[in-house]
């Protein structure tokens, strides 16, 4: 790079009365003339010159072979900026102070005491609930179950129609109608026309039972044969 003989000086020196009175002062020249003090990379310089080579110099010359424009109200893009400066240092003949000015929009100096950056809160998205077994269990089944019908009292029999209890089918006095009483023990009775009959269904005198038994006669041999009831056996 070529080093010029003497130190050129910008038609826009000590021109601070020339800043436009369209300039956004939200873009990136606006806020660096804003904060032109808190910058190191500004302070003692002159605004006039700045506004100078930002809206007039550069922003009518190709700063790169691509086609390239520096904007008119300057660039937070590090990458434009650093095109500026590789531009301005490798211009026939160099110019100083207009190295020393593009060297301005190197960094973010002026971009970080311009803009106050706020944290913004974002709200939580509520966690998704935890899908439980025990939480989506079907419903219990109850099936309704009918009321039983209410039926009506049957009416209480009076005394007059009460049914009589039913007859037991007894024997009563087998001997008095005549059956023929084939053997008796203390709970039955036997018949040749009923069979066996329990005692407890036997009514009227039962002869008390009798069995056949041998008397001896003292007066000779001879042995008599009768039936006697047991209780009278004599043994």
């Amino acid at each position: 790079m070529g080093q010029g003989s003497g130190k050129q000086t910008s038609p826009g020196k000590n021109g601070s009365e020339r800043v436009p009175r369209d300039m956004p002062p939200d873009s990136p020249l606006g806020l660096q003339l804003a904060y032109w003090e808190e910058n190191p990379n500004t302070r003692g310089k002159d605004q006039g010159t700045m506004i100078y080579y930002c809206m007039e110099k550069w922003a009518r010359e190709k700063i790169r072979s691509d086609n390239l424009f520096w904007p008119q109200y300057g660039s937070s893009e590090g990458w434009i900026c650093q095109a500026l400066n590789l531009y301005v240092n490798s211009k026939e003949p160099f110019n100083q102070e207009e190295s020393e000015y593009a060297a301005c929009w190197k960094g973010s100096v002026w971009s970080a005491a311009a803009v106050t950056v706020f944290k913004v809160e974002e709200e939580e998205e509520p966690e998704p609930e935890k899908w439980e077994p025990l939480n989506h269990l079907p419903p219990p089944y109850n099936p309704a179950v009918p009321a039983a019908p209410v039926l009506p009292a049957a009416p209480l029999p009076s005394a007059a129609t009460a049914p009589a209890p039913p007859q037991r089918d007894t024997l009563a006095n087998p001997s008095a109608k005549g059956e023929e009483v084939l053997l008796t023990t203390e709970t039955a009775v036997r018949t040749a026309e009923r069979g066996w009959t329990h005692a407890t269904r036997v009514k009227g005198p039962v002869d008390p039972p009798s069995e056949w038994t041998v008397v001896p006669q003292m007066e000779d041999l001879r042995m008599v044969i009768r039936r006697v009831p047991v209780s009278e056996q004599e043994w």
